[in-house]
């Protein structure tokens, strides 16, 4: 896999280390958080087989300004430049992308194309669930869990197009082919790659690729969600993969459908967890804080978790943060990891509208919601305020669903914090063909690939969130969450006014400039 090498302009040492290599494949993380845990295993099961791998994360990178009046989703033309100059020593570029990404993906494969001749292989979430549509950009789709095929791919897939879990894009038509099934033992993968040999960054501010040192990991992670949850260094890894629900609007909806008869939720074994924490504290001790991303750290048995809190806080004893749901969250559970070190936790509830809850598919009642509200109430001197998810803008949604939704809010043991988010219709689920159906859905990249979480319609529902999610006192919002409030101001011709109101009060607090 020899070529001719390309001298890039950001530093010697990176020019050292791509002459040192063969060219091998560039894997490129554009997420704003480093963990990139998918890419990291990937790069580990590469370098298993001794195959030269580089790993390069864009995070934070600022945008060009869209032409439409949607949120931009590009690269500044600097990053374009410099990525592409970077990614020509490389036989394979893979790029790693959820449907956000979609637009930055295709703006960086333009730019490789026409600066180089590597094989671009778009990976992850969106091209597992779209993959025909990414191959009218890339070369090659990864579609679902690829490790078990990667390496074949990077050894032969110049010339053997009949590989397992990757399609083709060949004049003569598109290659499909079959995936290999799940990793049921997942304890047979790597650990995450942070050896940082081969590991690079776009540094924002400079404006150049460098490569990465311990300095630049520390900044990178402590730009994480957990790290600025808890204001120290954290390291994220995830226990297990799928999940135990499959709620409608959710990716593990669209993935349950493809391995269907599987078994998609499968778990570490404690002992296979705790050697790759203990492996990272030794190797990076300024990390003061583990984060748990599984869909829901709490599906293990109370034996299972048991055993791990037990071993975790013998061996690693540093604080965590983890993900559950009322269907797996017990006081059992709670009393075995909270002196283990777990300091806080997520759980999502989404709506307080029955209606809604069948319609997400998600077998969880308002009563099972506050029980467990009430039931982390219970360690609110020993954990932080718990973390509950909300969505808002599902077009489905009445008046009196948000209404329901009010109500259980106002029931919530206090203190916690809300995160809200606004409803992304995910194709390949179930949520999104019903949407497609009813006609709200008529343009995919406008009202999907280019809408953020956190964008919200203007209108007195989402400022009753708003105010909600600062925690105005019940007794405020009780009133202005009743039928009779929301009758009134959840009309058009307010909607301008409340906007303003909610803007005026975050500036008020502080949180806008």
């Amino acid at each position: 896999m020899k070529k001719k090498i390309f001298l890039p302009e950001y530093s010697s040492l990176c020019y050292i280390y791509c002459m040192a290599k063969d060219s091998g494949i560039t894997l490129i993380s554009p997420y704003s958080d480093i963990s990139s845990i998918g890419s990291r295993i990937l790069s580990s099961v590469l370098k298993k087989d001794k195959i030269p791998v580089r790993l390069l994360f864009i995070p934070h990178t600022p945008s060009e300004k869209m032409k439409s009046d949607s949120d931009d989703y590009f690269f500044s033309e600097n990053t374009i430049r410099e990525v592409a100059s970077f990614c020509k020593v490389s036989d394979f570029v893979g790029i790693s992308l959820m449907t956000h990404y979609f637009d930055k993906a295709v703006q960086l494969t333009q730019k490789l194309k026409e600066t180089s001749e590597c094989k671009i292989v778009w990976g992850g979430i969106h091209p597992t669930i779209r993959p025909e549509e990414c191959l009218d950009h890339a070369h090659i789709v990864g579609i679902g869990e690829c490790e078990s095929s990667i390496v074949e791919l990077i050894l032969n897939g110049k010339e053997n197009q009949n590989i397992r879990n990757f399609w083709f894009k060949t004049q003569k038509g598109i290659i499909k082919n079959d995936l290999f099934p799940l990793t049921e033992n997942i304890d047979e993968l790597p650990f995450q790659d942070y050896d940082l040999e081969g590991h690079f960054v776009y540094d924002e501010p400079s404006g150049k690729i460098l490569p990465m040192d311990i300095d630049l990991l520390k900044t990178y992670l402590d730009l994480g969600h957990i790290s600025r949850i808890k204001n120290q260094t954290a390291y994220q890894t995830i226990a297990s993969r799928g999940c135990p629900h499959n709620c409608s609007y959710c990716c593990n909806n669209a993935i349950s459908m493809l391995y269907k008869g599987q078994k998609t939720l499968r778990r570490r074994s404690n002992g296979n967890i705790i050697s790759e924490l203990s492996m990272i504290k030794e190797k990076f001790p300024f990390i003061k804080v583990i984060g748990f991303s599984d869909d829901s750290f709490f599906a293990a048995s109370a034996e299972k978790i048991g055993e791990f809190a037990e071993i975790y806080k013998a061996r690693i004893d540093l604080p965590f943060f983890c993900l559950g749901s009322p269907l797996t969250i017990t006081e059992e559970k709670l009393k075995l990891l909270i002196p283990a070190g777990m300091f806080g936790i997520q759980m999502g509830i989404q709506t307080g509208s029955s209606r809604i809850l069948d319609m997400y598919n998600r077998k969880i009642t308002n009563r099972m919601v506050l029980e467990t509200s009430n039931l982390l109430s219970k360690f609110k001197d020993k954990i932080t305020p718990p973390v509950y998810d909300i969505i808002i803008d599902n077009p489905f949604e009445t008046k009196e669903d948000h209404i329901q939704t009010f109500q259980l809010l106002n029931g919530l043991s206090k203190p916690h914090r809300l995160q809200i988010f606004s409803l992304v219709l995910f194709p390949a689920t179930a949520l999104y063909d019903k949407s497609v159906e009813e006609g709200f859905i008529t343009d995919d990249k406008t009202q999907i690939y280019r809408k953020n979480y956190h964008q919200r319609k203007s209108n007195y529902i989402n400022f009753l969130f708003g105010l909600y999610r600062q925690n105005i006192p019940t007794w405020i919002l009780k009133p202005l969450s009743s039928k009779a409030a929301v009758n009134i101001f959840q009309r058009k011709m307010f909607d301008g006014l409340f906007s303003l109101l909610y803007k005026g009060f975050r500036i008020l607090k502080g949180q806008v400039s």
